[in-house]
C-alpha cells in the first residue's frame, strides 16, 4: 500500500510504503521480507517503509531494518491496536 502524507495535491509529499503480514504467532517476519520492502522504498522513491504483522520479527529482521538506508518501521498489530485504543479513549 502506498500512503502519501499529506496528499500530493497539497505539496510536500511524504510517501510511505506499508506491508501487512498476517502470520501465525510462531511464524516471525524474517529479513527477506524486510529486504523486499527496502527494495520497494527505493523503486518508488519512498521516504519510509512500514511492516505491520500479527506475529513478531526475527532478530535478523530487526537488524536489517535498523541498517536500512530508508527508515523501516516494524509494527506489531497488537501494539498498534493498543495505541489506537489509547488515542480513541
Amino acid at each position: 500500500m502506498l500512503v502519501w502524507t499529506p496528499p500530493p495535491v497539497l505539496g510536500n509529499r511524504f510517501l510511505t510504503i506499508i506491508q501487512a503480514k498476517r502470520f501465525d504467532i510462531n511464524h516471525k517476519v524474517g529479513s527477506p521480507i524486510i529486504r523486499d520492502l527496502q527494495g520497494a522504498t527505493i523503486n518508488f522513491n519512498a521516504d519510509r517503509g512500514q511492516i505491520i504483522t500479527t506475529s513478531d520479527f526475527s532478530k535478523p529482521a530487526i537488524k536489517t531494518a535498523e541498517r536500512s538506508p530508508k527508515k523501516i518501521d516494524l509494527i506489531r498489530f497488537f501494539e498498534l491496536v493498543n495505541k489506537l485504543n489509547e488515542y480513541l479513549h
